[in-house]
């Protein structure tokens, strides 16, 4: 993928990197004061075309879908209103070796109730076809 053409991202795809918070010690909060800190400076619907100097291609995310919070624009989807909870993701993946590593989802398909979607054999080989 060539990370400098915006117009090649879908809108399943985007990079596990989220405003930051400014903590010292951040490994020593307990979960709940670690995802408050991210919640704090959360951007909802906002991606920074900057952190792409800070991608890590050496990991991947996968999820399942895309839910219906997604928001419009490249690279927004893990991006979206605070609501959506994906503070929480910042939180679990900020210092380890997937902050700044791609993201994208299996399926297309927009629901935030899992259980209205499909998934089969050839999502995984949709992905890989997309991501090889």
């Amino acid at each position: 993928m060539d990370m400098s053409d915006k117009s090649s991202y879908e809108r399943i795809e985007s990079l596990a990197i989220w405003n930051t918070p400014d903590i010292k010690n951040f490994d020593s909060l307990n979960p709940d004061d670690k995802v408050n800190a991210f919640k704090n400076v959360y951007k909802s619907n906002f991606f920074n075309y900057d952190w792409i100097e800070d991608r890590n291609m050496n990991a991947v995310v996968v999820a399942c879908n895309p839910g219906d919070l997604l928001p419009e624009g490249e690279m927004m989807n893990f991006h979206g209103p605070k609501s959506s909870q994906d503070a929480r993701l910042a939180s679990v993946l900020y210092g380890t070796k997937f902050w700044g590593s791609y993201m994208t989802d299996l399926s297309s398909e927009v629901s935030s109730d899992i259980k209205k979607v499909k998934l089969d054999n050839s999502n995984v080989e949709r992905f890989f076809e997309t991501n090889t």
